[in-house]
């Protein structure tokens, strides 16, 4: 690591996430920010690519293209969006932590989606454009490919829900809080997104319906 830590964080975030986050946002809390932004974007995009079944359209690489080039950007307004509501929230709980330090705790709480990549990278190596388009898929599924999905898919579940661990314990190392307040944290955050969200979508509907008038 070029002599900023004594110890690999990218390994170590794994088994020891309080020590490697301390380590991380003592030394820089923007550390492989843009790294880790990709790396979710990846993930998170080429799920919406399969969720809205991208493989039955035609020329999906040029449709796909555009989101993996977004994947940085789009992981790093995740990453803001999402910790500016867990770090205002976190606040009013007397939390300790700066923004940017929430902000590092859920970007290093996404280092297990490597391994989520990765699966990614090999489901497309063999189903191609079929892994994006349920009919085609289904038309295609052996035995053993069955069996490959199914692993892939139980996999990326364990290493997600390792990443969501990671995060409460990053989380309440940077806010100096007990595991139990780190999800209250985060709950409220999660209802500040979705009170807003909801002040939004309420105020749309009645700029449409005044429109129509």
């Amino acid at each position: 690591m070029g002599g900023r830590f004594e110890f690999n964080p990218w390994l170590t975030i794994f088994v020891k996430p309080r020590k490697t986050i301390r380590a991380i946002v003592d030394f820089n809390p923007n550390f492989r920010l843009l790294v880790l932004s990709a790396i979710y974007g990846f993930c998170s995009l080429l799920g919406v690519a399969q969720n809205f079944g991208l493989g039955d359209k035609k020329e999906m690489l040029f449709t796909m293209l555009p989101l993996l080039l977004l994947a940085p950007v789009w992981g790093y307004l995740v990453f803001s969006f999402s910790s500016w509501f867990v770090f205002i929230m976190g606040k009013l709980l007397k939390g300790q932590g700066t923004y940017r330090q929430v902000r590092s705790a859920y970007a290093w709480s996404n280092v297990p989606l490597i391994v989520n990549a990765l699966l990614w990278i090999l489901l497309i190596a063999v189903f191609k454009s079929s892994l994006f388009s349920e009919t085609a898929l289904k038309g295609i599924l052996t035995q053993g490919s069955s069996m490959l999905l199914i692993g892939a898919v139980f996999s990326q579940l364990i290493f997600s829900l390792w990443g969501l661990v990671i995060y409460i314990i990053s989380l309440s190392e940077v806010q100096r809080f007990s595991i139990l307040k780190t999800l209250v944290n985060l709950f409220l955050g999660f209802l500040l997104f979705f009170l807003l969200a909801l002040t939004v979508s309420l105020i749309l509907m009645k700029l449409g319906a005044s429109s129509t008038v």
